[in-house]
């Protein structure tokens, strides 16, 4: 390959990676508190009733029989608490491995990112209980004298033993039992005070008055709800228990995974999501299904399509690489996604419509790293970090006079105006104002309505420079263009070598420069192994990464980068002449 025909100025290998660790603690702290077990009442000896009864001889010897009760009150108290905590330092390992090429003005990275690993720095646990049992405890002992030497004591007594407690029912329960002791007896004998010789249990049994715990029951249940497209839905239930029950909530009779908590919460709700919804309560043996709640999905209605933007509609799509036998492990597997309905600009913002946007900004509190450059007033602006083009969005919204997006916190309090903030996926207001696509919006969009299909176009698999304004290689055997290297008919002026935008055919969709051009940020962090567990309905990407995604290939790229399901990534705050973007609307906006 002539290196200098070609245009390469530098290749390299990558191998990097960090480690970031520390300490980690854990603490187990049992506190038991007051314990307590007092006598609160008992009858004065002196008001016991007693009674003697004579009930004959044997042979020479008396025997007589004394009958006593007695009645008593007992309180027992006891606090506990247990509490498990970790904290520390969080501990992250990562490490990648790939080749970097650089054109004029042009670099990228092809590369394999192993997903770091992470330990949560702060976990609590804490659980108390406070008791508190009463017990009345009558008896009564029935004493037989006679034979001398020995007493013989039948003692039935019983009682009523109620016990509440903090996280504890309210139980009752009655108790009784009847023993036999013999002991040493006679006036010789007293001033031993003996004890029992012998002591049998004749009879003992309780009865609850009410159980331990109450059967599983229901509250209150979900029911019904009919919402439109884009709403956010809650489905509740609550039962009679606080503890030791766990939730499944079910959709069409399949568990939805992770879904074990009492509220089961929709966001951004489509058609997908209606249907029959019910959650089953488990605790011990026992298991109870609630009654079936039905979601009904309205479709909202689009109304006007916004000047300059394309309506792409609700459904599912295949996102992924086709078998196209590349070796992209970040492209796989391909998996089937739903999006609701939303709107995407035709052509990518041009320099002109970041000016005026812009200038708007700058007077009403906005900041941004980089003032965006562009060839021509109708060439796309480039030169523009991933926080310039998310604030933008958020100052188009402001003067439309429509809802902002992004936020600086989970509060959604603070419109998104200056600095450099990582975004989080629940500081943004999904439903609201301009945004940057996810990367499965953009790819549905890109496709056009054409599952497995290399590129932007439905009528074949191979690229030309009459498709799009990429950088022609007869390495790849699906660039079948008659001319190589930059599009001829932009490498005019000096670099960069961007074209207006929509010179080429658009899509199925009515949009333009989905392959080639400048390369489009996303919203979603980056991830090589995102498609393995990525939701199956408007996925949003990882919650957090340090690169973002850029989608579709720019003036500068390959072939293999104009393809669909080509992904890339690039640190937040990089700017260059082959990045750019284009935004997107909510529906009924």
């Amino acid at each position: 390959m002539d290196l200098e025909a070609d245009g390469l100025r530098r290749f390299a290998g990558i191998v990097r990676g960090n480690l970031d660790t520390a300490m980690i603690f854990d603490v187990d702290v049992l506190l038991r508190g007051a314990y307590a077990k007092t006598e609160i009442f008992n009858l004065p000896e002196n008001l016991e009733p007693n009674v003697w009864i004579y009930l004959g001889n044997i042979g020479i010897v008396p025997v007589f029989a004394e009958i006593k009760f007695d009645l008593k009150l007992l309180a027992q108290a006891e606090a506990r608490s247990d509490i498990n905590f970790r904290f520390g330092y969080r501990q992250q390992a990562s490490a990648e491995f790939g080749i970097r090429y650089e054109r004029p003005d042009v670099t990228f990275v092809r590369d394999i990112r192993f997903a770091p690993t992470q330990v949560e720095p702060f976990t609590a646990n804490i659980t108390g209980e406070l008791s508190l049992k009463l017990k009345l405890e009558p008896s009564l002992s029935f004493l037989v004298y006679g034979l001398e030497g020995v007493k013989a004591s039948l003692a039935p007594s019983g009682g009523v033993v109620f016990e509440a407690g903090l996280n504890k029912p309210l139980t009752g329960r009655l108790e009784a039992d009847v023993s036999l002791e013999l002991s040493p007896s006679g006036p010789a004998l007293a001033w031993l005070n003996p004890q029992p010789v012998s002591s049998l249990k004749l009879w003992e049994d309780q009865w609850h008055l009410f159980p331990n715990e109450p059967a599983l029951a229901f509250l209150t249940q979900p029911s019904d709800v009919t919402a439109q497209v884009g709403d956010s839905v809650r489905l509740s239930a609550s039962v009679n228990r606080t503890q030791d029950v766990s939730y499944q909530w079910y959709h069409d009779g399949v568990p939805l995974p992770f879904e074990t908590r009492p509220n089961l919460i929709l966001l951004n709700v489509n058609r997908y999501h209606a249907g029959d919804y019910f959650v089953r309560l488990k605790a011990g043996a026992e298991s109870k299904d609630s009654d079936v709640a039905r979601l009904t999905v309205n479709s909202v209605s689009t109304g006007s399509i916004p000047a300059g933007m394309a309506l792409i509609p609700a459904g599912p799509f295949q996102m992924g690489d086709f078998s196209f036998f590349l070796d992209l492990d970040d492209e796989r597997p391909v998996h089937t996604v739903n999006v609701i309905a939303f709107y995407m600009d035709r052509t990518e913002v041009t320099k002109a419509f970041w000016d005026e946007v812009y200038q708007w900004a700058i007077q009403n509190g906005y900041q941004f790293d980089n003032r965006g450059e562009g060839k021509a007033a109708n060439h796309p602006v480039h030169s523009v970090n991933w926080y310039d083009v998310v604030k933008w969005c958020n100052a188009r919204s402001q003067k439309e006079g429509r809802t902002p997006a992004y936020y600086t916190s989970t509060a959604q309090m603070t419109v998104y105006r200056t600095g450099q903030v990582n975004l989080q996926n629940d500081w943004v207001k999904w439903n609201a104002g301009y945004r940057l696509p996810t990367e499965a919006e953009w790819e549905k969009a890109a496709r056009g309505g054409a599952d497995g299909r290399r590129f932007p176009w439905s009528d074949g698999d191979t690229i030309t420079h009459s498709r799009a304004n990429y950088y022609s290689d007869s390495d790849y055997t699906y660039d079948v263009s008659s001319t190589r290297g930059f599009h001829p008919s932009y490498k005019t002026g000096g670099s960069p070598y961007t074209s207006p935008v929509g010179s080429f055919a658009a899509n199925g969709y009515g949009l333009y420069d989905m392959a080639g051009n400048v390369w489009e940020w996303c919203w979603d962090w980056y991830s090589g192994s995102y498609y393995s567990n990525s939701p199956g309905t408007d996925p949003r990407g990882p919650g957090s990464g340090s690169n973002r995604v850029l989608r579709g290939g720019g003036w500068g790229g390959y072939a293999i980068d104009c393809r669909t399901a080509s992904r890339i990534r690039e640190t937040l705050g990089l700017r260059s002449s082959n990045l750019g973007f284009r935004s997107v609307l909510p529906p009924g906006q």
